[in-house]
């Protein structure tokens, strides 16, 4: 199960995006399946990677299971906020039976327009550092 790339695991997220999406609830809700399909299709068409503009409304961000990828949440949310300047990024934590790994998306933060990730989403590792402190 391990064995998914990059992309992959950005197409699962997006693909999450959409079933998340006000337009595609609503067409399940009402039993319009033909709808939900034609929604889901297009959306994907137009753009396969996730807007990582509205990570923090996404539904799944505490933990869910996206198939052939594993249990997905939100490792660490640095940023964003009044007083944190500008350096902004999230790391998404995937884990199954085969382990866990570690994604980081970055981008910024402007107190007049908010948080926008422009960066690429990349594999990186947990490393421990240890820091002295002068009190």
């Amino acid at each position: 199960m391990f064995d998914f790339t990059l992309e992959q695991l950005q197409r699962s997220i997006r693909e999450q995006q959409v079933r998340d999406s006000y337009y595609y609830r609503n067409a399940v809700e009402n039993a319009d399946l033909s709808l939900a399909e034609k929604i889901f299709n297009d959306e994907l068409e137009d753009d396969s990677t996730p807007d990582w503009n509205f990570m923090n409304e996404w539904s799944w961000k505490d933990n869910t299971f996206l198939d052939g990828i594993g249990h997905v949440s939100v490792e660490q949310d640095h940023g964003g906020g009044e007083g944190d300047g500008e350096e902004r990024w999230v790391v998404i934590r995937v884990e199954n039976s085969e382990g866990t790994r570690y994604f980081r998306i970055d981008g910024y933060y402007m107190s007049y327009d908010g948080s926008h990730f422009d960066g690429e989403l990349r594999e990186v590792s947990v490393v421990e550092r240890l820091v002295k402190f002068y009190e």
